[in-house]
């Protein structure tokens, strides 16, 4: 059989399936979510890499990464597109050069695996070396130039065995165990009946489906009765004018039949204009919290005047969250990690031709600061994220520690009907497993979720309706590993896997 794969893959056929298999892996993520097909992508790559050379091995990471990106995020294009102010012809071209750049990092794996860990070589070497150098270029991913920490591996297996692994390692840990999963298989499959692998296997697989059982944190007697209110306004209208007064009717209609509630969630800028530009509307909301009690959370622009060194004027905008409640002052929360090129523009000297050619609206936001205290809602903490900012684990791992429960507020009209808000809600499901923690999802256009600490919907809305949810979750005191230690755990994992790999490889060549 090994003699087979590797006469296969010496020609293009190497290459065509370098490239299927990464398309083939963005089938294990949602809104597909076949979960093992994962495995089956990871196993024909490993195939792809057998005895080729630095640069093929470069050069197939490369393909799969863009058979991966290419499936997984083109939907970036249609905000581009229909938001950006460029022609269809030039978001393709700008989407494809992303895609392009990203997949370099399964390229630098490549190279990595063929350099020290070839895939015909020692099984042992492979098995410590390939899952961790994933995980390490999917973690460096995940910060790097801001980072991009989407359909990273472990999100394809939220309904699997191996998410039991989440609330301990995180959503890379997820990744760490899926990745040694198909190293496993692939050496059980070229070595025959090796019973002693098939064991590690179902061990693996076993332990993570007993830890998916694991309730994480104590649940309290408290309980909170959430609406979360679901508009469906058009992106296209959003921020047009003459449409601010109808749509903020609409919000305030869908939400007085649910004044009863104790927390009402509108979404990411459900108010479409600066804050201090909607205190009249904003003083009717006060006045329904000070009749009903009903406290609400809501999306705002925000804009600050600040005054610099030579007494000159400027203003900072935020995207931002603020807090209504009965007979207290407003408080907000403040993004932190923004969207580049969606809500500010790195680099733009060196990409000037580009900023003056994109107008998306509110996109010159600032950056909230790091430290904010959490806002409470009828006595309880709450983690909050706006939009984009549940991707980023680590953000939302360290308010948790102290939120009995997560709020994430987002506006994914921006991605019409492609695959990206199903992704999204897979994302936001990990981090609710992660941290054990129930999760409140309120967006405009779908899809709106209630989220159980296990990281399974309880509700979710339709996408394009308008809907409100409605829910009562339970509130967490402590909560998961993950949510205790971070990432912190996993990377010493990594780093004894990678001193052991390297170490066992210094020892084998200088014997």
């Amino acid at each position: 059989m090994q003699l087979y794969i590797k006469s296969c893959m010496r020609t293009w056929r190497g290459d065509v399936a370098a490239l299927l298999a990464g398309g083939v892996a963005v089938l294990a993520f949602a809104p597909f979510s076949v979960f093992w097909l994962a495995l089956v992508s990871l196993l024909l790559l490993l195939a792809s890499w057998q005895t080729v050379s630095l640069k093929r091995a470069l050069w197939r990471g490369w393909l799969y990464g863009v058979g991966f990106f290419g499936g997984g995020v083109s939907w970036l294009a249609i905000p581009i597109a229909n938001f950006g102010g460029l022609n269809f012809t030039l978001s393709l071209l700008l989407t494809a050069a992303f895609i392009a750049f990203i997949a370099l990092y399964f390229a630098i794996l490549g190279f990595f695996v063929a350099k020290y860990c070839p895939v015909a070589g020692n099984r042992r070497l492979l098995w410590l070396l390939l899952p961790a150098l994933w995980t390490l270029l999917e973690w460096v991913r995940g910060w790097f130039l801001t980072g991009f920490p989407w359909l990273l591996m472990g999100y394809s297996q939220i309904d699997a065995p191996l998410a039991g692994y989440a609330p301990i390692l995180g959503v890379y840990g997820v990744t760490w165990t899926t990745v040694l999963s198909a190293v496993l298989l692939w050496s059980a499959l070229l070595a025959g009946n090796v019973r002693r692998l098939w064991l590690l296997l179902v061990l693996l697989w076993g332990l993570g489906a007993v830890l998916r059982m694991v309730s994480w944190g104590e649940v309290q007697d408290k309980t909170l009765d959430v609406a979360l209110v679901q508009a469906s306004i058009a992106q296209e209208l959003k921020f047009e004018p003459s449409e601010t007064a109808p749509s903020l009717q609409r919000y305030l209609r869908l939400s007085q039949e649910h004044l009863d509630a104790d927390l009402i969630i509108w979404p990411e800028t459900a108010i479409p204009i600066y804050w201090h530009q909607a205190q009249t509307f904003v003083a009717r909301l006060q006045s329904l919290t000070a009749v009903s009690g009903v406290e609400f959370l809501i999306g705002v622009p925000e804009q600050r005047m600040t005054m610099d060194a030579i007494a000159k004027l400027n203003h900072v905008d935020y995207n931002s969250a603020v807090h209504l409640k009965s007979q207290q002052p407003p408080e907000f929360y403040r993004k932190q990690h923004l969207v580049p090129f969606g809500e500010y523009f790195p680099w733009q000297t060196q990409l000037a031709f580009l900023w003056h050619r994109l107008h998306i609206p509110l996109s010159d936001f600032s950056a909230g600061d790091a430290q904010q205290p959490l806002l409470s809602f009828n006595g309880v903490k709450a983690g909050i994220a706006i939009c984009y900012e549940d991707a980023y684990s680590a953000l939302m791992q360290a308010s948790a520690r102290e939120a009995g429960f997560l709020i994430n507020i987002s506006n994914d009209a921006w991605f019409g009907r492609s695959i990206a808000p199903q992704q999204h809600l897979q994302i936001a499901r990990m981090r609710a497993l992660e941290l054990g923690r129930s999760l409140l999802r309120a967006t405009n256009t779908g899809i709106t979720a209630v989220i159980d600490p296990q990281g399974r919907v309880v509700v979710q809305s339709k996408q394009f309706e308008e809907v409100v949810i409605r829910a009562k979750i339970a509130v967490i005191a402590g909560g998961s590993w993950y949510a205790s230690l971070g990432n912190s755990p996993l990377l010493i994992i990594i780093s004894f896997c990678l001193m052991a790999g390297f170490g066992l490889r210094r020892y084998r060549y200088v014997s």
